[in-house]
This record gives structure tokens, sequence and C-alpha cells, in this order.
């Protein structure tokens, strides 16, 4: 018969699992991805060349977007649409912040993977919220 917990120690153990909740959360955000990740976050955010073909593919794309509609869509606007998509995905900016994200999230599966063995189940599966369905999809 499982030994039921005291408020007390209820209360240990839940100080207990934030104490190494929150050392997890720091040594994570110490980690050179993380570190890599947030620089990158930052350069899209910052970078004046990668924000101005961002700026210019949305209104490529809005252009583009209006004249389907209308049926008015000329191939210089498809043209011009994939140049800029191709100029954006290929940026430097871009291929880091991919590069960067890819790394942390090697390193979080990584984690993901210690955690799960050591409770015994998918922790991250456990812990991410549901879209919906069946909840075993």
């Amino acid at each position: 018969m499982p030994q039921t917990k005291t408020p007390e120690q209820s209360m240990k153990l839940d100080l207990q699992v934030r104490e190494a909740a929150d050392r997890f959360a720091v040594a994570l955000e110490q980690c050179a991805e993380s570190r890599s990740y947030r620089e990158a976050v930052e350069r899209v955010e910052t970078d004046a060349e990668f924000s101005r073909l961002r700026r210019e593919l949305g209104e490529a794309a809005g252009q583009y977007n209006a004249a389907h509609a209308d049926g008015t869509v000329t191939h210089e606007m498809i043209s011009q649409v994939q140049q800029l998509q191709q100029l954006v995905q290929f940026h430097e900016v871009n291929r880091d912040f991919r590069d960067a994200e890819s790394l942390l999230k090697e390193r979080f599966a990584a984690c993901n993977e210690l955690i799960s063995e050591q409770i015994g189940f998918d922790f991250a599966r456990i812990a991410a919220p549901h879209a919906g369905g069946c909840g075993t999809c």
C-alpha cells in the first residue's frame, strides 16, 4: 500500500523539484547553444539588411496576393517574390539563426532523453501542450 505523504513532505518535494528545475534552467540558459541562439535572434531582429529584405518580401507578397485575387498577376511579380524569398532564405543572418536553433533543439532533445530515462516516460511529450486529438497521437 502506497504511503501517504504529509503536507510537509509534499512541500519539501515540491521545493526540491522547484530548486532542481531552477538549476536546470540556469544551466540551459548558460550553455553555448542558448547563448548562440539568443545572439542569432538578436541579429534577426536588428540586422538592417535582413530587415529590409523581409520588409520587401512582405510588400511583394502582399502585391502578389492582391494581384492574384483580381487576376492580374504578372511573371515579374512571381519572379520578384521568388527572388526575395531566396535572398531571405539564404541570407547569412537567417542561416545562422536556423543553425543556432537546430543546435539548441539538439541540446533540448538530449536533455529530454536524459530526463525521460530517469522518469521512465517521454517527458517532453507529456509536458508539451496538446493541440487536440485523442491525446495519444
